[in-house]
């Protein structure tokens, strides 16, 4: 009799410790479906669900078990992609620089002056882009998104400083 209560209590405790963690799983499935791990969220989503039924506490400790694996998973590609965000920012910066140092050496050339003017509004552009990239279904690992933008507009930004150092040096 005693442990068919103490067992009940164990098992409110535990569906109590459920309930209290549903938000977080919640947030969780939306991080997985953010990222583009849309089989992840699935099972997060199953593992939910038989949370809220589970009648034992062994089934609740299985559920947890599934669920930080997945946690892990999910904060794994959450991590390589913000090193790719943070990758791809790191490319612009010497562009930029690039940029603001030509600008400076810019004497009344306009042809300079026009594709210099281009390529800050592309280092602008493309600054959005990666942000963009951030919240995009996918994110990072839409590798197509990603050479269709902001690859192209790197390497344009590239071949406009080159015009542009071209022009300033020749004029001079």
């Amino acid at each position: 009799m005693l442990y068919e209560i103490s067992e009940q209590n164990r098992i409110l405790k535990a569906k109590q410790f459920v309930q209290k963690h549903t938000e977080r799983i919640n947030s969780l499935i939306l991080q997985a479906k953010t990222f583009g791990l849309d089989k992840t969220a699935d099972v997060l989503k199953q593992s939910q669900i038989q949370l809220l039924q589970a009648n034992t506490t062994n089934q609740i400790k299985q559920q947890f078990k599934i669920i930080i694996i997945y946690q892990q998973k999910v904060e794994q590609v959450k991590e390589t992609s913000q090193a790719e965000l943070l990758r791809l920012q790191s490319l612009l910066v010497p562009l930029e620089k690039k940029a603001q140092r030509l600008a400076g050496d810019l004497k009344e050339n306009s042809a300079a002056d026009y594709f210099l003017k281009r390529a800050f509004n592309l280092i602008e552009e493309t600054k959005q882009d990666i942000k963009e990239l951030e919240y995009a279904p996918g994110g990072i690992g839409n590798t197509k998104y990603f050479d269709l933008t902001v690859g192209k507009k790197i390497q344009a930004i590239k071949d406009l400083l080159m015009k542009v150092e071209r022009l300033i040096y020749i004029s001079s």
